[in-house]
């Protein structure tokens, strides 16, 4: 039983450890780059994929070499999006919606690691947009751009 209780203490750890490819500090991730012969610009164009293109997987980073592409997923780098509800911290301080505890979306997080998921939606709020956008994408583009101020 204690055993058992170890190697799942140990699971969890190793999961925990990851970081998000925007938690590398920029001097970490330009060496590896120096290491693996790629030009510093590299950095700049993961993270113009993962912020603005919100590539889901390696294959979608078209500009990038596939060398450094198969590099980066057979090291075990994952792309994952976490696309939460509402979240009870300073930014969502006025507005008026039932929020999640940042905790909560963690706990989520890891969850979804443990499980290998390339989404994770934390929360109802989120599961439920995720179920609208499986059944009718244009109709949750059509209740969000409701939200927009006119």
């Amino acid at each position: 039983m204690v055993e058992m209780r170890t190697q799942e203490l140990n699971r969890r750890a190793k999961i925990v450890e990851r970081r998000g490819f925007l938690d590398v500090p920029s001097e970490e991730f330009a060496a590896w780059l120096t290491v693996h012969n790629e030009p510093a610009m590299r950095a700049r164009q993961l993270r113009r994929w993962i912020i603005a293109g919100r590539a889901e997987s390696f294959d979608q980073m078209t500009d990038l070499p596939l060398a450094l592409r198969a590099e980066l997923a057979a090291q075990g780098t994952h792309v994952v999006g976490v696309l939460p509800g509402a979240v009870d911290t300073d930014m969502t301080k006025g507005v008026d919606v039932p929020k999640m505890q940042p905790a909560e979306v963690a706990q989520a997080i890891v969850h979804g690691l443990e499980y290998g998921l390339e989404e994770i939606y934390p929360g109802d709020m989120a599961a439920g947009v995720a179920t609208g956008l499986a059944l009718d994408p244009k109709a949750v583009e059509k209740q969000f751009a409701g939200y927009l101020p006119r």
